[in-house]
Parts: structure tokens; sequence; C-alpha cells
């Protein structure tokens, strides 16, 4: 109806929106029914994985309430919807092309792989292929910054903060109940949510976007919160620079997916069991990780000997992902400081973290 006619108007752009079949859509008039709406995006993931996105504004409340005018308030409602709308597409406009490039290989008519099942607002719940589910939502939050701020601006509201969002990525077999998808991405939400405010307050700053994501293998439920001193994991992911103390860019584990496409998986596998342990690892146990961590380094093939850099992109990516150390957590919404370490987040979304700038044939040289 009306919802979806709007939502393809807007972030088909100048192309005839009725030109392109989206999830559910019948591609064909002697279909006899149409199709399942996951199953029609897992098409693009070999595992039949999707994505939803789950995304709200910070904020937004004290933006309302600093309009002066009765006029401002009715045209900040009304035009909200539509800058949402142009802050998709964008990353849509990469995900297109993404998606044409692969239905050349099998012959499917044109197809807008995006779903929009609430838009509220500034309060988003979409559907999207998984495998490039992690850099749609930095590049989302990104245009979303420029496009509420041109908002706010034209219609002339003083004193506000800066426009940010956060958005939560919850990756799901496609057969998963979407509306436990959405309860998972309303906590991965809350929890983001509170990073952000925390940080803000701490600082004497505004609330910076943020991201926060979680893979659901096969049928689980997911919500397993990690505890201890050093921990697999580093989430949520901030959008637009790390913070010291508070966590680091998601564009960290969107470049480091491509610099390490050339590791084998079974030295993948091998680091992710490594990293796994981390969960029994005891602060005096910690120095006995790291050795077998090298031990574990030492055993990647040496760019000077056998000139394919497996051991020089594991030890960048490591770097630039938390430290041989990993990276000490400062932030308040735990009980205590504690180490972790974002290469765990990133071989947990390994298929999901693709650049949409990029052809996944890049990834496979």
């Amino acid at each position: 109806g009306q919802f979806l006619t709007d939502f393809f108007k807007a972030v088909l752009e100048d192309k005839d929106w009725r030109d392109y079949h989206w999830p559910g859509k019948k591609k064909d008039a002697q279909d006899e029914r149409e199709p399942d709406p996951p199953m029609d995006v897992a098409r693009f993931d070999p595992r039949d994985y999707i994505a939803y996105i789950v995304a709200d504004g910070n904020s937004m409340g004290e933006v309302f309430g600093e309009c002066e005018k009765k006029e401002q308030l009715q045209a900040l409602s009304e035009n909200l919807k539509a800058r949402v709308y142009a802050s998709l597409a964008k990353p849509i406009k990469y995900l297109l092309k993404r998606a044409e490039e692969e239905e050349e290989q099998t012959h499917l008519s044109r197809f807008l792989p995006v779903l929009p099942l609430i838009a509220g607002g500034d309060d988003l719940f979409i559907l999207l292929p998984a495998p490039w589910a992690l850099d749609f939502a930095r590049r989302f939050a990104k245009v979303y910054e420029d496009e509420m701020r041109r908002l706010i601006e034209g219609l002339e509201i003083q004193e506000v903060d800066p426009p940010t969002i956060a958005v939560a990525v919850v990756i799901c077999k496609a057969k998963y109940p979407y509306y436990l998808a959405h309860q998972r991405g309303e906590d991965l939400l809350k929890q983001a949510k509170q990073v952000t405010k925390r940080w803000a307050v701490e600082n004497e700053e505004t609330p910076r976007s943020i991201v926060n994501f979680e893979v659901l293998l096969g049928s689980r439920l997911g919500g397993t919160e990690r505890s201890g001193a050093y921990r697999p994991a580093l989430g949520p992911y901030w959008i637009g620079g790390d913070v010291d103390g508070w966590g680091i860019d998601i564009e960290h584990l969107i470049k480091q997916r491509y610099a390490l496409r050339l590791l084998p998986r079974r030295r993948l596998a091998q680091l992710r069991s490594h990293f796994d342990a981390l969960t029994e690892v005891k602060k005096d146990d910690f120095k006995a990780w790291s050795k077998q961590l090298e031990q574990l380094l030492n055993r990647f093939p040496d760019e000077q000997k056998e000139n394919d850099g497996q051991r020089g992109a594991a030890e960048a990516a490591l770097a630039k992902l938390g430290g041989r150390d990993l990276y000490r957590v400062k932030r308040t919404t735990d009980r205590a400081d504690w180490r972790g370490h974002a290469l765990p987040d990133l071989l947990n979304a390994w298929d999901f973290a693709f650049d949409l700038k990029r052809s996944r044939t890049e990834y496979e040289e």
C-alpha cells in the first residue's frame, strides 16, 4: 500500500520504483502466491542468513522540546520520516549495485532487497541482506546525522545538540521469528543507548552515534552477555571515530575484514578458538594466554618466506582491533574495568562485514 510506495519512491530516487521488485512481491503474474520476504532476501547468503536493523534517534525528545513555534513542531514531525528515508537512500544505492552484480549471475529481475517493517518518525525496523548489514548500518547512521542536521538548521531550531542515532543489527536465519529478532534488536539498542548516554554525561558531551550487533546462530535466542576481566568482545561500536576507553569505530571491523581476506579458514578458526578461551582467563593467567597467541602467530606463514603476508595481516588486525594486551574498557556501564578485543566480534560476523563499495569477488582474490 501507501507505506511501501512512499518508501520505494524515496529510496530509489530518480529510478522508477515500479520497475523493481521488493521482498515478498511476485516476480511474475503467473506466480500462484507471493514469496516469503525473508527467504527472498536470504538469496544473497548461502546459509540463508538475513539481517534486521533496529534504529532510534538519540535525544529527539529534546529537539521537539526546543521548537518555539507551532510551525516548527509541525514541520519537524512531517519531515522526520522523509529524512530517515533519505538517510537510507545512500547505502541502498550501493546495495542495489551489489545486488545487481549478483543477480546478473542468477538472471533475476531488478530487485531491491530492503523491506521496512516499522518506520515511525526516527524509529526504524528494516529487513535487508546479511552480507552487508554492518556497513549498511554504519553508512546509514553517518548520512542520518547530516540529514537531520540540515533539517534542524533549516527549521531554525536553536540550542539543540547535533543529531545522532543508535543502531542495532540482528543477523539470523531467514526462518527465525521476526518478532524475536525485533525483541533482541531492542535489547541491543538499549545497551547501545546506555553506553552513549553515559559517555555523554561523564564527558559533558553530546551522545554519539553508536551501533551494536549480534549473530544468532541457528535457532539460538541470543542475549548471552560477557563477563570477567578478559572478554572476547568489545561492542557496542562507535560511528565517527574511536572513543578512548569506551570502544572503537565499527569501520575498523569493515576494513579488517577486507585486510584479512587472504587468511585461510583454518587460521581464522585457530584465532577464534584462542580468543574464545579468554572467558576462562584470570588475571594471573593472561601472560600464558599471550604467550600462546605468539606461538600461534609464529605458525602463520612469514611474508618474506612465502610472500602471502598472513602473519603481517594478522598482526596488523590485532593492533587495530584492540592490541596484543587487549583494549582496556573504562566505560562505567560495567562494575569494573575489563579488557576486550574486537577480533572475535569480527570473526563472529565474518560473512556479514563486507564493504558496500566493494564487490564480493574482491574478497576472493
